[in-house]
C-alpha cells in the first residue's frame, strides 16, 4: 500500500504540488510487520522511506490519536491531522425493528485466532452455569468467516448450543442484524498497536444505536470512542470479572425491557460531517 505515498512523494518533489498523505494504517508500526521477517536491511529500508514520506508532506492524516501521536513521533512534530473512519446513514433506515426475544450476544464480520475473546466465552459458561435462566436466553449468533478455533474454544466452554451461526449475509441485511441484536460484540487483537486500532464495524455498531462490548485495551482510541458516546464499555482481553458485570448487567436490563441506548455526540462520525472536516482540511493545505 505505502507504493501509493512514493508516488505522491515523486510527484511532489517534481512539481511541488500540495501533497497530503493519508494514512488509514501505519507503515511499520502496523500490528503485523513484525511477521514480515524482513532483514535488516529491508527493515532500514522502509523506516527510511516511512520517515522521507512523514517529513516532505505538507500534512499528513491518520485514523486514530495514538497512531497519529506514532506518525508524529518520526515526522518530527506532533502536528498529524485524526480524522476518523464513519458510518453511512445510507445504511441505516429508520424502519421499526423487532428485537431478539433472547438475549443475543452479535458478531459482525470475521473473527480470527487472534481475536478469540476466549476470557467472555468462559464467562458466558460460567453464567448459563450459575445463573437461572441465562443459558435457556443465550443465543451467540456470528455472521461472517469464523476461524476453527473460535468454534473449538465455544464447544471447550459448553456454548456450542447456544451458538447461532451464518456464514454470509448480505451488506444490506447487516444492518437489520446489528440493530435488532441485544449486545454487539467487537473483540480486538492483543497486538502491539491495539490502542490506536479502530475498526470500521466500531462505527457502523455506533449507527445502530446497541449496547457495545469492546474487548481490547481501556486506554485505547476504540475505548475512546465508545466512552464518549455512551454505547457501551471496553474490558481488556483477562479482565474476567469486568467483563461477567458487564454481562450481567446487560442481562438484567435485558430481562426489564430496558436495553437501550441513546449515544450521544456519534454525528461526528456521519461521513458526510468526516468529508466536511477533510474538504476544510484540503482548503487550508492548499491556501498555506
Amino acid at each position: 500500500p505505502h507504493t501509493t505515498h512514493m508516488i505522491a512523494r515523486n510527484v511532489k518533489r517534481k512539481t511541488a504540488v500540495k501533497w497530503v498523505a493519508d494514512f488509514r494504517d501505519p507503515w511499520t508500526n502496523i500490528d503485523f510487520y513484525h511477521q514480515l521477517n524482513l532483514t535488516s536491511w529491508a527493515d532500514a529500508k522502509h523506516r527510511k522511506l516511512e520517515k522521507s514520506v512523514l517529513q516532505e508532506a505538507d500534512k499528513v492524516v491518520t485514523v486514530s490519536w495514538h497512531w497519529a501521536q506514532e506518525l508524529g513521533d518520526i515526522r518530527g512534530k506532533q502536528d498529524v491531522e485524526v480524522i476518523t473512519n464513519g458510518f453511512d446513514n445510507d445504511d441505516f433506515d429508520d424502519s421499526p425493528v423487532v428485537p431478539d426475544k433472547r438475549f443475543s450476544i452479535v458478531h459482525i464480520g470475521s473473527l480470527n485466532p487472534d481475536r478469540n475473546p476466549h476470557t467472555l466465552w468462559k464467562v458466558l459458561r460460567d453464567l448459563c452455569e450459575n445463573v437461572a435462566g441465562f443459558k435457556a436466553s443465550l443465543t451467540i449468533r456470528l455472521i461472517g468467516k469464523t476461524d476453527a478455533a473460535v468454534f473449538a474454544s465455544m464447544e471447550q466452554n459448553k456454548l456450542s448450543e447456544n451458538l447461532e451461526r451464518i456464514d454470509y449475509l448480505p451488506h444490506n441485511a447487516v444492518s437489520h442484524e446489528q440493530r435488532r441484536a441485544a449486545v454487539l460484540l467487537l473483540p480486538l487483537g492483543n497486538t502491539p498497536n491495539v490502542n490506536g486500532l479502530i475498526p470500521g464495524k466500531l462505527f457502523e455498531y455506533l449507527a445502530a444505536k446497541r449496547p457495545v462490548l469492546v474487548i481490547g485495551a481501556p486506554g485505547g482510541d476504540s475505548a475512546r470512542i465508545v466512552r464518549e458516546s455512551g454505547v457501551g464499555e471496553t474490558v481488556d482481553f483477562f479482565d474476567y470479572d469486568g467483563t461477567k458485570k458487564w454481562v450481567l448487567e446487560m442481562y438484567d436490563r435485558f430481562g426489564r425491557n430496558a436495553l437501550v441506548v441513546n449515544p450521544a455526540g456519534i454525528d461526528v462520525y456521519n461521513r458526510k460531517a468526516i468529508a466536511q472536516r477533510y474538504a476544510t482540511l484540503l482548503d487550508h493545505v492548499t491556501r498555506s
